[in-house]
């Protein structure tokens, strides 16, 4: 049992390579909003370390930049999204739908 198990392990492994993070990601969702994210976090993380000094000013106003960049995108490619998912739906709707045929 325990060598069988341990196939099936291999061969899943083998046909149904995860992506690596194995969570399940929105389909709007790009690398490139995704590597803005990423650098997001980080200036939010370089704005915490030097809160209370000088150089605070300069990194709250990259993050700021960096969130707004990022929502703006986030925002249009969803819109994008819905669009074209819209289309395929009207599109299926319009092929199997004997009235309009």
């Amino acid at each position: 049992y325990n060598s069988f198990v341990d196939y099936v392990h291999q061969a899943s492994g083998a046909a149904f390579q995860q992506d690596g993070n194995g969570g399940k990601q929105k389909e709007w969702l790009t690398d490139e909003i995704l590597d803005l994210v990423d650098k997001k976090a980080k200036a939010f993380l370089d704005w915490q370390n030097f809160r209370g000094t000088t150089l605070e000013s300069k990194y709250k106003k990259s993050y700021h930049l960096l969130r707004n960049l990022a929502k703006k995108k986030i925002e249009a490619r969803q819109v994008e999204y819905w669009d074209e998912l819209s289309i395929e739906v009207e599109n299926a709707i319009k092929q199997h739908d004997p009235a309009t045929a």
